[in-house]
């Protein structure tokens, strides 16, 4: 499981995850509503459809958690004015949601190779960058709050 180095930048990582779980359990904007061509099939009690295994659900979030979500992206917009910085340390938060080893590093470096002037290429370098938002946002969450 990744934890940054600083124990204070991993309470803030942990929240982002936490708001980035609770953005995927929201329930999606457009339902797109399954259509089939058998509609007398679902009324015999004979018949059963249904797959070999059970399909993993999870819980509708809470107020509360509502409510965290939208303090951690006020949080992102606030305390980062670089919009790059704040499009990784959402990506990071999202893929490592619900994830017990952490964010896909590979994949998000290779996601954002080409984006702004002398932008970082590898893991190592991506991992840097995101725990420097992680300082950013908490020094100025810390100024702020004096």
């Amino acid at each position: 499981m990744y934890q940054p180095d600083d124990p204070r930048l991993a309470i803030i990582h942990k929240y982002l995850v936490r708001a980035a779980e609770t953005e995927i359990a929201l329930p999606s904007l457009f339902k797109a509503t399954l259509k089939t061509l058998w509609p007398y099939t679902a009324s015999e009690r004979n018949v059963d459809y249904k797959p070999d295994r059970t399909s993993v659900t999870y819980c509708k979030p809470t107020p509360k958690q509502i409510d965290a979500h939208d303090d951690a992206v006020a949080m992102v917009v606030e305390k980062l004015a670089d919009p790059i910085d704040r499009q990784i340390v959402w990506a990071v938060a999202q893929s490592a949601a619900f994830r017990d080893r952490g964010p896909k590093w590979r994949k998000l470096a290779q996601k954002f190779k080409g984006m702004g002037k002398g932008y970082p290429k590898y893991e190592k370098a991506l991992k840097s960058r995101y725990e420097q938002a992680l300082f950013r946002i908490y020094c100025l969450q810390n100024t702020t709050g004096v």
